[in-house]
């Protein structure tokens, strides 16, 4: 059987599909699936041992000139590479607009979510059949529900495998290539698209100086110019604080995998390491971990005390708040974070 899955992003949203996918490959032996997904998190695709083809789209970087990538036949090819084969069922597990409009491209029986169920309702008039489940649902338990309904089979919800297969076996030979230290690190997933998820830089300082009295190496990625910038504040001159290149995500994985720890805001990397299964403390204030917490062994959350929180918004309302930060974690201090590690954890 042929599926095409159109999940073409965020990094947390890709990898809570992961699950869904080995319900899937366990429940229907002869399964081939094709996963539609923005161009940047091809990489991470690459770690689920169950996908046969990937086929990159590239909205965010097209919408930016989109006459230029339909005259210079990029927008063309992906059309006719998605239509070259007909597939038996059509899985739009984004629910957006612009994914229905993939599906629709497609050649398939077209299923995605109800109407109560989609944040833009108006995507279900392009799908066949409809899967109902509340947006109120984790986000795991929503990607596996729509993959039991379209495919129809049923599937124990205490029971999650992400399917991940890291392909680099040589761990040591990688770190000394990067110079990296094989030693008890934690890694910090700070960086967030949403600047109310941001834990301020001066907290995250505090939390690396802490950890690094306590004989940890910490471990500071960037992905861009602004987190560059903030991991090198993090650091502080701190020779036990490494602010590492700008890897991919496969490579990210690599690092994440061999971690004492991660502690993070409510960011992609953080449900990477779910997946991994490496222990996680992660800050949730704006955003709900009953919709998209972290799931797997040793995941623990911070959870904002504020009235306002969760508010769901990007950017925090209170006054006086910087413009990058969020009153609800701002009030999250590095000590309190510390001591949640020292009596959940034996690290």
């Amino acid at each position: 059987m042929k599926i095409l899955l159109i999940k073409t992003s965020s990094l947390g949203d890709i990898i809570h599909t992961f699950p869904a996918i080995t319900d899937a490959a366990n429940a229907v032996k002869s399964l081939e699936i094709t996963w539609v997904v923005e161009e940047n998190f091809f990489d991470v695709i690459l770690l689920n041992q169950n996908i046969k083809k990937i086929i990159p789209v590239a909205f965010r970087r097209w919408r930016k000139n989109i006459f230029k990538n339909i005259f210079n036949g990029e927008i063309k090819n992906f059309i006719k590479n998605i239509r070259k084969e007909k597939y038996d069922i059509i899985i739009d597990a984004q629910g957006l607009i612009k994914s229905a409009i993939i599906s629709k491209i497609a050649r398939g029986k077209k299923i995605g979510f109800a109407k109560d169920a989609l944040t833009e309702p108006t995507a279900r008039f392009f799908y066949h059949k409809y899967c109902s489940v509340s947006l109120k649902e984790h986000a795991i338990f929503r990607m596996r529900s729509i993959f039991s309904y379209a495919l129809q089979y049923t599937f124990v919800k205490n029971k999650i495998d992400y399917g991940i297969s890291l392909k680099e076996k040589n761990i040591s030979s990688f770190f000394a290539k990067n110079n990296l230290p094989i030693t008890k690190f934690i890694f910090f997933a700070h960086g967030t698209t949403w600047p109310s998820k941001k834990w301020p830089v001066e907290n995250w300082r505090e939390l690396a100086t802490l950890f690094t009295k306590e004989n940890f190496k910490v471990f500071v990625p960037q992905s861009n110019k602004e987190e560059l910038i903030d991991a090198q504040k993090i650091k502080d001159n701190n020779s036990e604080v490494y602010v590492l290149p700008k890897f991919s995500l496969n490579e990210i994985a690599i690092i994440i995998s061999n971690a004492v720890l991660v502690v993070a805001v409510d960011t992609g990397l953080v449900h990477l390491a779910a997946a991994l299964n490496i222990p996680s403390l992660s800050l949730y204030g704006p955003s709900d971990p009953k919709k998209t917490g972290t799931i797997g062994k040793n995941q623990l959350h911070i959870i904002a005390s504020e009235n306002c929180s969760p508010c769901f918004k990007q950017k925090c309302t209170i006054k006086n708040i910087a413009a990058n930060n969020s009153l609800c974690l701002k009030n999250i201090t590095a000590n309190k974070v510390l001591q949640t590690i020292k009596i959940n954890f034996s690290i």
